[in-house]
């Protein structure tokens, strides 16, 4: 009896594992498909967009003008006989399509809240990333999808401001699909109950297509329509806070990772340089030493400008000269002179790389509090 009922044990158990094998094979298949399902959707939803804003579909639509800042920034307003309405806007951005696609794709809440803030300043009110994925899809292609809630503040007196939860897709498309390398963004409604309460909830279809003319030029064209009416002043904010102000929210961005600073005992001594470091003109009565606060090197006033840089204590306005801030714009690293170098160690050094998220929305707190209150200003002015 003892060897049957091990017999009997063994082979239970055999089959257990081997239905667990198949439902975990079951399974792996299931998801596998869903994602390609989610997968083909999302590029569905960029494609439409894409072709919207670069392909025949822009001549769909009779587009009116609503307000422009030269040839260079440009708003328009379909015209349709349906109930709802349609956006359209295009700007032209000094930067790559590497630094606008790592700001339209964050992973954590606090950077999706931060660059949210940088964008919209006040107007926008709250936000959170729920989930993230990314999947290879060709060869130097990948697509990231997540899903997010974002809330912006009701034009109305006593209204209840306006969530929106979505799905958010985004894929860099190269030749010979696009004619230059090109940025696809979407953002499009979704059934979800993560919003929270105190929003009233609303939907959108919110997009931007951003082309590579030059590897620092790059052109952006964003839509936005909804099948609702009153969200379309609502609509109109956004759409051009995100044309207006991306460029310099973009700027903000790459100057926010700077990670450290060199102290004052790290500074070259000011009787090493009787000239400028930059231009080697002579220091006089009224040209005055400077020193740069990231290599420690003495410039001159028309070689150094004051930067916003991310620090553990919150954003503080610095000085550094030209050729760290070349640096830091094509790299996001601030270079050290040589005389500093030498010297350079642990000490005197303050870094902000773990809270470089929370610094990043300082920032854009103060940059939102100093335009409010320009506004009360001219208001009461």
């Amino acid at each position: 009896m003892t060897r049957l009922s091990q017999a009997f044990d063994v082979k239970m158990s055999a089959k257990s594992h081997g239905s667990d094998s198949k439902f975990k094979s079951s399974y792996s298949k299931v998801s596998s498909v869903s994602e390609s399902v989610a997968a083909a959707e999302a590029t569905t939803r960029l494609s439409q967009l894409l072709d919207d804003c670069t392909g025949d579909g822009r001549y769909a639509v009779e587009w009116t003008k609503l307000k422009d800042k030269g040839d260079a920034l440009q708003l328009w307003k379909g015209q349709s006989h349906e109930r709802g309405f349609s956006l359209h806007g295009v700007q032209d951005i000094p930067a790559s399509i590497t630094e606008v696609c790592a700001f339209f794709t964050p992973r954590l809440t606090s950077s999706f809240k931060a660059n949210m803030k940088l964008l919209h300043g006040p107007e926008f009110v709250d936000g959170a990333i729920e989930s993230s994925s990314s999947m290879t899809m060709a060869p130097q292609s990948e697509l990231f999808s997540t899903s997010m809630w974002c809330a912006f503040k009701s034009k109305a007196l006593l209204g209840k401001d306006k969530g929106f939860t979505m799905h958010t897709a985004a894929q860099i498309f190269h030749p010979p699909v696009v004619h230059m390398r090109t940025l696809v963004y979407v953002m499009t409604p979704r059934t979800s109950r993560s919003l929270p309460h105190r929003f009233s909830c609303a939907e959108w279809t919110f997009g931007v297509v951003i082309e590579e003319v030059s590897p620092q030029s790059l052109r952006m064209s964003c839509r936005c329509s909804s099948s609702e009416a009153s969200l379309c002043s609502m609509a109109t904010g956004v759409v051009w806070r995100t044309l207006s102000n991306l460029p310099e929210a973009i700027s903000t961005f790459k100057s926010s990772t700077t990670k450290s600073l060199v102290s004052q005992a790290q500074w070259v001594e000011d009787h090493y340089r009787s000239e400028c470091h930059q231009c080697h003109a002579d220091f006089t009565t009224f040209r005055r030493r400077h020193h740069c606060r990231t290599c420690g090197e003495i410039v001159c006033s028309s070689c150094s400008t004051r930067q916003v840089a991310a620090l553990a204590r919150g954003p503080l306005k610095v000085r550094m000269c030209s050729g760290c801030v070349a640096s830091l714009n094509g790299s996001n690293q601030p270079r050290e002179s040589q005389m500093t170098r030498a010297s350079s160690g642990d000490q005197g050094r303050e870094s902000s790389a773990s809270l470089l998220d929370g610094s990043l929305m300082r920032i854009a707190d103060s940059i939102s509090s100093a335009a409010r209150a320009n506004d009360i200003h001219q208001g009461t002015g």
